[in-house]
């Protein structure tokens, strides 16, 4: 419980800071550059009104991935087996939605997290998250990024590094289904970046993957949202073990569901539950999952607050494969965390 008073105590110093500044400064007005028809001018304010609503729609959608990012490089760092792609999700999708006219995009997004419990045994985490993101829209279907993910252990300082990056093509969200669903596929590429990865070996991977979000106004309420996630990834290391001998991974897959409740238009719950599984280069196969709960808050169009809880990866499967090994609360692998972040 001390643990989730400190998360509370740090989202609510975040809020207060964000309600300064949003009051302090006026919010910027939109400026034309060149003359446009009224058939352009419609389109461009009826697809801005469908991105307001999806933005609003979970707010904490934007620091969703944060709370999985900070437990699988927690666990990535023990097992020095390097996914990158499994922990950058949707931020460009959030940063579009929110500034659908703009070519440049950027998010910054900082996170405290801390173990649930404290057994007072050198086991405890507790870190700083700091994730950078830069987008650029190539055109109206077309969009590329960067990402860069670092942790700083404040319990031990020589754990800090670089967590994870990667640079991504997107495509816009295609309608399918008769318009009951959308797809939007994306091609990524890691970058070695952190000390695991270096002790691995890990030189780049390749990984393609689709997110599938349910249309809103097709449910049975408008503040439900419902997405869904599959990736597959390549990675590709000097050598097929890493320095420690662990067993380096050469494939990977990713599947999650999400759901969101809008409360209002500015606070929401969201739940994720993702699974995961690996091959070594010997062909050996493994299988773990992780699951968040988060409530956030869009203070404006360009600041949100969250806190959350999350479950490190976990494998299925005890540790001699004989049954499953499933865990809905693990307090001994459980993360609570403040988060704040800035879109422009």
């Amino acid at each position: 419980m001390k643990r989730l008073f400190l998360a509370i105590q740090l989202v609510s110093f975040a809020i207060a800071s964000c309600f300064a500044i949003a009051f302090a400064a006026p919010e910027k007005t939109l400026n034309a550059s060149q003359p446009q028809n009224a058939n352009t001018v419609q389109a461009q304010k009826a697809k801005k009104k469908t991105a307001s609503k999806a933005a609003k729609k979970a707010p904490g959608a934007t620091l969703q991935a944060k709370a999985t990012s900070t437990a699988t490089a927690n666990s990535a760092a023990k097992n020095e087996t390097i996914a990158p792609q499994t922990t950058l999700k949707n931020e460009v999708a959030a940063v579009s939605a929110q500034k659908p006219a703009k070519k440049f995009s950027a998010l910054f997004g900082l996170s405290r997290a801390n173990s649930l419990n404290d057994y007072n045994d050198g086991t405890e985490q507790a870190s700083w998250d700091t994730t950078f993101l830069f987008g650029y829209k190539l055109s109206d279907s077309y969009s590329t990024s960067a990402v860069i993910e670092r942790s700083d252990d404040i319990k031990n300082s020589e754990n800090s590094d670089w967590a994870a990056a990667a640079v991504r093509l997107s495509h816009s969200p295609i309608s399918i289904l008769s318009d009951n669903m959308t797809i939007a596929p994306r091609l990524s590429m890691g970058l070695p970046i952190s000390k695991a990865q270096r002790f691995a070996s890990f030189q780049t991977s390749l990984g393609l993957s689709a997110r599938f979000s349910a249309n809103s106004e097709k449910l049975f309420s408008k503040k439900l949202s419902l997405s869904s996630g599959l990736g597959v990834t390549r990675s590709f290391h000097q050598y097929d073990t890493a320095t420690s001998g662990a067993v380096n991974t050469q494939y990977s897959s990713t599947q999650d569901i999400n759901v969101g409740w809008a409360f209002t238009e500015s606070f929401g719950l969201s739940l994720e539950v993702i699974h995961y599984n690996t091959w070594s280069y010997q062909g050996t196969m493994k299988e773990a999952y992780s699951h968040s709960q988060e409530l956030g808050y869009a203070v404006n169009s360009q600041f949100s607050v969250a806190m959350g809880h999350a479950i490190g990866r976990r494998d299925v499967w005890n540790s001699d494969g004989s049954n499953y090994d499933y865990k809905l609360i693990d307090e001994d692998n459980s993360l609570v965390y403040g988060s704040l972040t800035y879109t422009y």
